[in-house]
């Protein structure tokens, strides 16, 4: 009896990260292969349960190739721990079968429930999946204790909305287990700052294109209006424009321009000039909401429920009247544009986060869309909960 395995040649992905961070692009056209294999086992009942940079082989053709299913490997002797170890080669934490208060694992990857022995489905893969795009990106894992036993205890807060800056270095967030505020997480030092601290509720963090500045919405005054402060945390928070239910959402490439979402009756779009008055851009007897420009501010994707569902849609800017292309069907929302304005991605009301290619020259056009993954998501129909990095490609 033999055993025939196929010969995987390549690099690992660990060994690519140490290396420093990977461009967007690149980790992009990774993440996208490694959703693929994870959806392929998930289709068949399979969960991974173990995903991280050591278990993905990068192959010289640009595919990959996801390894270690079934968390086939056993803990012999003690774990390693102390502050010189290397906790996403930590060995798997495994045994027979896949039992209730089990801990099955590597810790640097570990989903909440995963640390705490609990019952697990495939969302867990999810959370493995942010973590290794997170440090492909960075060049940092997610979560990093000095040992395995900080690593496991290093619970994660209630974040939302996160927004990482045009430069990829920081990421504007709301935090709700304290109050509801804007806060700063700074990627090299691991530092997270306070950047509001107004009497009201305080989100929706929107950068400048120069990312010196973080507009947000706020209820420190009259109704909620349109804030913004230095991204250092320096001087006051100045109002730019004062209203009963506004909340900002796109700058355009120049930064003169922002984009805002008004939810005083029916949800309606306008543009904002700094300096200056807000204009309508999307008014109609249905609701617009969710605007996103594309890099080169040619292009607005926005939601609308014409139909009598949300449906994601693509016009013209400044002038959406020029023409309209539906996007989603079934259900969409939450539209933003790849760095490189070449896709378009939006989630749907299953939970689904799609990807769409695009093409924006000599008119609008776009191929069929693409499931990138699945998973439960909170319907947040109004607010995006993902975001890409921008890169100086994008302009």
């Amino acid at each position: 009896m033999a055993l025939v395995l196929e010969l995987v040649e390549g690099p690992i992905l660990a060994e690519r990260i140490a290396q420093g961070p990977i461009a967007v692009e690149e980790t992009l056209a990774i993440a996208r292969q490694m959703t693929q294999a994870l959806e392929a086992g998930h289709g068949i009942g399979i969960i991974h349960r173990d995903l991280k940079p050591a278990n993905v082989k990068l192959k010289e053709d640009g595919t990959i190739k996801v390894l270690d299913y079934g968390l086939a490997k056993a803990l012999e002797g003690d774990t390693p721990g102390g502050a010189g170890s290397e906790l996403s080669q930590s060995p798997t934490l495994a045994r027979q079968g896949t039992q209730i208060g089990v801990i099955l694992g590597t810790a640097a990857y570990m989903s909440p429930e995963q640390a705490k022995g609990k019952r697990l489905d495939k969302r867990t893969d999810v959370w493995a999946f942010g973590g290794v795009v997170y440090e492909m990106l960075t060049g940092k894992r997610a979560f990093a204790g000095e040992d395995v036993s900080d690593t496991l205890a290093a619970e994660p807060r209630a974040y939302a909305f996160a927004r990482i800056s045009p430069d990829g270095t920081r990421v504007a967030l709301e935090l709700w287990d304290q109050e509801y505020d804007v806060w700063v997480w700074e990627l090299e030092r691991e530092t997270l700052t306070r950047l509001t601290s107004g009497r009201g509720v305080e989100g929706d963090p929107v950068w400048t294109p120069d990312g010196r500045r973080i507009a947000f919405s706020s209820t420190q005054d009259k109704g909620r209006s349109i804030f913004w402060k230095a991204a250092d945390g320096s001087g006051a928070a100045e109002k730019l424009l004062e209203g009963v239910d506004l909340f900002p959402r796109s700058f355009t490439r120049d930064g003169e321009k922002l984009l805002i979402e008004s939810n005083a009756s029916l949800e309606d779009v306008s543009v904002f000039s700094l300096g200056g008055t807000a204009e309508p851009l999307l008014a109609t007897d249905f609701d617009e909401r969710s605007p996103s420009l594309s890099p080169n501010s040619r292009w607005l994707a926005y939601v609308s429920n014409a139909t009598g569902r949300s449906e994601v849609y693509v016009s013209p800017f400044p002038d959406p009247e020029a023409g309209r292309w539906q996007i989603s069907q079934g259900g969409g929302w939450s539209p933003l544009w790849s760095p490189d304005g070449s896709e378009l991605f939006y989630m749907t009301p299953d939970g689904e986060l799609m990807a769409m290619a695009v093409r924006t020259e000599p008119t609008f056009a776009h191929d069929s869309p693409k499931i990138l993954f699945r998973g439960n998501y909170e319907d947040l129909v109004g607010a995006r909960a993902f975001d890409f990095p921008l890169t100086a490609s994008a302009f």
